[in-house]
């Protein structure tokens, strides 16, 4: 049974991403110009990027035969073709190639004509699996159970597989354009100069990258099964290498903003320091006149202390005065008793 996975369609024709930045100068084809040095330091990014037609077969369809029906059969039921022997996840290629169907599909092509690098990210996601189990080795397991391996794979001998989530993505950097397919050309109608590929970029040696799939599943498990379309969706994104002066002039576009967030963090703080300041400052003066209102009542406080001390302290002495007195009372009716008995015992 052939189980045929569908993949979404991209674009139409060739697209070839242009961003270029140039200040043009008009003078007229008689005169001589020199440009300015700032112009020779624009960057321009043009890239390649493939695409494919609504109504073609995307090369990223595949199809599961763990019988090897398709190759015992010489693809009859595809219109015929070449089939890779033992292959039993088959893409079919449209290139030149040695095979119509195999375990490979046919490659996309990237082209770098930019005056700087890009770094390509190629990107793929199965879904509607069912109860296939995504693996990431071809050594499949013995067990009955449907498995199936699919990876990414690149023209450099890069192959990375799908992970269990049913994602993969992989990236590379591709070098910039040759320096001599860029050059200045006066448009003859608008009398501006240009910068922009010459003749000679007819015959540069850009930098390309081509990347495909690949794919294997497992023979022994009972595939009639099992009724599912696996849905396989792969993307590309190409992003800009900024060049070292580039970095450095976002660098000191990031290191301006960070001192402004500083210089605000500084301010804000100096203006807590103030208003804790002048926080503290009244708490202090309103202390100062709590204190002198509160000052006469504690000095009549310890006024009335003073005096209630010296009452005491007068009263005390009285107290040590009267008692000196009854003493000296005591001593002199001692006395006057003791002259009364002697008088009485001359008298006897």
């Amino acid at each position: 049974m052939d189980i045929v996975g569908k993949k979404k369609r991209f674009f139409a024709g060739i697209l070839t991403l242009v961003i270029s930045v140039s200040v043009p100068m008009k003078v007229s084809a008689a005169e001589s110009v020199v440009l300015p040095t700032y112009v020779l330091e624009q960057d321009i990014i043009a890239v390649d990027l493939p695409a494919l037609q609504e109504e073609e077969g995307s090369p990223f369809d595949f199809i599961i035969d763990p019988q090897h029906l398709i190759f015992e059969t010489g693809a009859e039921a595809y219109g015929g073709g070449v089939v890779e022997e033992e292959a039993n996840l088959l893409f079919h290629n449209q290139t030149e190639g040695a095979f119509d169907f195999s375990r490979y599909s046919d490659k996309l092509t990237v082209v770098n004509r930019s005056t700087i690098p890009v770094m390509v990210t190629i990107s793929a996601d199965i879904a509607d699996v069912g109860d296939i189990e995504i693996v990431q080795d071809k050594d499949f397991p013995e067990d009955g159970s449907p498995y199936m391996y699919l990876a990414i794979v690149d023209d450099e001998g890069n192959e990375q597989p799908v992970a269990e989530d049913g994602t993969v993505s992989m990236s590379v950097e591709m070098q910039r354009a040759p320096e001599s397919v860029y050059a200045y050309t006066l448009n003859p109608e608008t009398g501006d100069y240009e910068y922009k590929l010459s003749g000679a970029s007819e015959d540069a040696d850009f930098d390309t990258y081509s990347f495909g799939l690949t794919g294997e599943c497992s023979s022994d498990a009972d595939w009639g099964k099992f009724f599912v379309l696996p849905k396989i969706t792969v993307t590309w994104r190409v992003e800009p290498i900024l060049t070292e002066e580039a970095d450095e002039e976002k660098t000191e576009e990031e290191n301006a903003e960070e001192n402004i967030d500083k210089g605000n963090i500084n301010k804000e703080n100096i203006n807590k320091e103030n208003i804790n300041k002048e926080k503290i400052e009244k708490e202090t003066q309103q202390e100062k006149q709590m204190g002198q209102k509160n000052e006469q009542p504690e000095n009549r406080l310890q006024q009335d202390t003073a005096d209630e001390t010296e009452n005491d302290k007068n009263i005390e002495d009285e107290d040590i005065l009267d008692d000196a007195t009854e003493d000296e009372d005591d001593v002199n009716k001692e006395a006057a008793d003791k002259d009364i008995l002697k008088r009485s015992q001359r008298a006897s």
